[in-house]
């Protein structure tokens, strides 16, 4: 949007996926998501870790493809590492059965 406020524009929400829990990369160029847009071996939608550019919304790149709830990404002050919850590996899904994760961040 403008400095005023005005002219917002929409970089997701374009279907039926939800999306959440932005964050900004360092250069400030793109932006880190959780999304259900993730499809699992099951042909089901689950959550993933997402990029886009931070202007359009385009560019898109999933991050993780595990089958797994991914979600709740962090980046690390020095842009190395995106932090996330996970339920890797486990059956369950409960909060109980979250974990923390680490990826590498490719530089922007």
């Amino acid at each position: 949007m403008d400095k005023n406020g005005q002219n917002a524009a929409n970089l997701s929400g374009h279907g039926v996926e939800h999306d959440a829990y932005p964050v900004w990369t360092p250069t400030g160029h793109h932006i880190i998501f959780a999304s259900d847009r993730s499809i699992n071996s099951r042909l089901e939608h689950n959550w993933g870790l997402w990029e886009m550019a931070a202007d359009t919304g385009f560019d898109l790149h999933q991050l993780t493809r595990n089958g797994s709830w991914d979600s709740s990404p962090a980046v690390s002050s020095d842009g190395t590492y995106i932090y996330f919850l996970s339920n890797r590996g486990s059956k369950k899904g409960g909060p109980e059965f979250l974990r923390i994760y680490r990826i590498p961040l490719t530089p922007d």
